[in-house]
């Protein structure tokens, strides 16, 4: 007799993005207090700083799950 109910795949697609989106946030919000603490850079530097803060942000949900795909097509170690 089973006690615990079996997670259906649209529950478990949920967490995991729900998760997924949380630790692109956090890594955000590290980058941007550490951004926020730099006082010796120019306006140019910040502004191509903010430029770089702003991609990164947007390409996360893209450009991880490619890397792990490529990296599990290869046959590498696993993450």
């Amino acid at each position: 007799m089973c006690l615990i109910n079996p997670v259906s795949s649209q529950e478990l697609a949920l967490v995991l993005t729900v998760l997924y989106f949380s630790k692109a946030f956090y890594h955000f919000a590290i980058w941007f207090n550490v951004f926020k603490q730099e006082t010796s850079l120019s306006s140019t530097d910040k502004g191509l700083l903010w430029g770089v803060l702003v991609l990164a942000t947007i390409l996360w949900p893209i450009a991880v799950p490619i890397s792990y795909l490529e990296k599990r097509s290869l046959g590498q170690q696993p993450f």
